[in-house]
C-alpha cells in the first residue's frame, strides 16, 4: 500500500522530466498571443487573468494535435495540460468535474477548444482522471490558481506584479 502512492509520483516526475528534455530545443514562453477566429466566425482576445472563476463544458483534445503547444512545449496527451480560448500561457488552474465532484491541477499551455460552446480542453490523461469521457461535453468549474500563475508568469518573464 505504501509503495503505490510514491510509486505515482515518481511516474509523474519521469513523464515531467522527460517532457522537459523533449523540449531543450524549444523554450517555454509566457505568451497571450494575437485574437484569433474559432468555429462559427467567432473571434478570442487573449488577456491575463489570475483570478478567472468560470462554468462551462468541457472537451477534450482529439489526436490531433500539433506537435506543438501555443507556449511552445511539445505536445503530449499523457501529461495534466489544457487549452483554453484565452487566458495567458501557461496558467495552472484547477478543474472541477461539477457531475462528480473530483478535481485536477492541470497547465494550461495550448490555444483552444475552438468552439465558443466549450470553456477548456483537457489532455486525455487529465480527462481520464477527471471521469470526463472522450467526447467531452461535462460540466466544469475552472478556476485559476492565482499565486501559482503568477509565479509561473514571473518566471517566465510576463505577468503584472503581484
Amino acid at each position: 500500500m505504501t509503495s503505490r502512492a510514491p510509486r505515482s509520483i515518481l511516474a509523474l516526475l519521469v513523464a515531467l522530466g522527460l517532457a522537459a528534455c523533449e523540449n531543450e530545443q524549444r523554450t517555454i514562453a509566457y505568451t497571450l498571443g494575437q485574437p484569433w477566429q474559432g468555429d462559427g466566425g467567432v473571434w478570442f482576445y487573449p488577456a491575463e487573468s489570475f483570478s478567472d472563476d468560470r462554468t462551462g463544458l468541457a472537451a477534450v483534445r482529439g489526436p490531433d494535435q500539433p506537435a506543438f503547444t501555443a507556449d511552445n512545449e511539445r505536445y503530449d496527451p499523457d501529461l495534466l495540460t489544457a487549452a483554453h480560448q484565452t487566458l495567458q500561457l501557461p496558467a495552472i488552474v484547477r478543474v472541477t468535474n461539477l457531475e462528480n465532484g473530483l478535481q485536477l491541477a492541470v497547465r494550461v499551455n495550448d490555444r483552444g477548444p475552438t468552439s465558443p460552446a466549450r470553456l477548456i480542453a483537457l489532455s486525455p490523461r487529465a480527462a481520464a482522471l477527471l471521469e470526463i469521457p472522450p467526447a467531452g461535453g461535462t460540466q466544469v468549474r475552472l478556476q485559476v490558481i492565482e499565486a501559482d500563475s503568477r509565479r509561473l508568469a514571473e518566471s517566465l518573464g510576463g505577468g503584472p506584479p503581484p
